[in-house]
């Protein structure tokens, strides 16, 4: 394994951002660490890259303790959020510093220095950029740019730190395509912090959820997605409708008409039976909105009591049924994911 994580507990003050956090990254691994913000994702990455020590337990890099290596020494690519790129620089400065800063025994040749930036350059798509300045490119060129820089070392791990998140929406799907190939094409072991739930699904090998300090769950995109282990991984990733009721005979029941809910059950919006006729499971509701607009039809309905319930169908479907607003459906669980109250 590249990098191992033991019973890391970090501290400010009173709060404590990492709660005895463990985990490994495997070699040639892509894992994404997910969350909201203030839980503690960022913190660990740090404390991963030596920016940050941890107040308990270790780090190891490649089996040897981190903790006794210098930064260099762990020979860490880390990527910012917002590029931290030097801005009186042009681009091939930008990208040859981490090599020029070498000490002098390690430092390779000026020859070698522009070989290795001309090769990166073109790796990242920015041939001809070289003599621009930051402020002369775009936000996705920038962070480019920043990924050149951190690969420039030739690291051993890359680290980075909400990666897409300063970028527009259309420009974060591109990347992110590119990074997944770019990481591929090199073999590096990478993590990165974010909390975009899609980035994290569509672009990791595995997914640790972090919260309050805690890795609620880790494995790959389809275990934390359709096999969420926690009430807060099933709420976090991607939309979904909180019920209370209860489990017979290996069904789970939405309503809690006498008063014995027993369980907290979670239903994804494409995880229901529509139907305009009553059924013995279903929970009566009136369509209020459908949007329509995109390959599903996503409807707002509501039930007796009140609550809002978000449902997905297909396009076909929708139109089969010829919906309308105020029209009263029952609502059957296909699949559903529950928790002791």
């Amino acid at each position: 394994m590249s990098i191992e994580v033991t019973g890391v507990s970090r501290l400010y003050g009173a709060h404590r951002a990492l709660d005895n956090v463990s985990l490994t990254v495997q070699d040639g691994e892509l894992l994404a660490l997910l969350g909201p913000s203030g839980s503690g994702k960022t913190t660990l990455l740090r404390v991963m890259a030596g920016l940050e020590q941890a107040d308990a337990g270790s780090v190891n890099f490649f089996g040897q303790d981190a903790r006794q290596q210098s930064l260099r020494q762990r020979n860490v690519g880390f990527v910012f959020q917002h590029y931290a790129l030097f801005r009186h620089m042009t681009v091939f400065e930008n990208v040859a510093f981490g090599l020029r800063v070498k000490p002098r025994r390690d430092r390779p040749p000026r020859r070698e220095i522009t070989r290795r930036v001309q090769e990166l350059l073109g790796l990242v798509q920015l041939d001809g950029l070289a003599q621009r300045h930051p402020s002369q490119l775009s936000g996705g060129q920038r962070q480019r740019v920043a990924l050149a820089r951190a690969l420039a070392i030739r690291p051993r791990v890359l680290l980075l730190d909400e990666p897409f998140g300063a970028l527009d929406a259309q420009v974060r799907r591109e990347l992110r395509q590119w990074l997944r190939k770019l990481h591929d094409d090199i073999g590096l072991t990478s993590v990165f912090v974010t909390h975009d739930q899609e980035e994290a699904l569509e672009l990791a090998d595995r997914v640790a959820v972090v919260h309050r300090g805690r890795i609620e769950q880790i494995g790959t995109p389809q275990e934390v997605y359709h096999r969420p282990q926690t009430p807060f991984v099933v709420s976090f990733l991607g939309s979904v409708n909180l019920f209370h009721g209860r489990i017979e005979q290996g069904r789970p029941v939405l309503h809690d008409n006498d008063g014995r809910p027993t369980t907290r059950i979670f239903v994804r919006p494409h995880d229901f039976e529509v139907s305009s006729q009553h059924g013995p499971d279903s929970v009566p509701a009136i369509l209020e909105l459908a949007n329509t607009a995109g390959p599903l039809a996503r409807l707002q309905l509501r039930d007796t009591k009140g609550r809002a319930i978000a449902v997905e169908l297909s396009l076909e479907r929708f139109r089969v049924m010829r919906l309308a607003r105020g029209d009263q459906l029952y609502l059957t669980p296909t699949q559903a994911q529950v928790f002791a109250t």
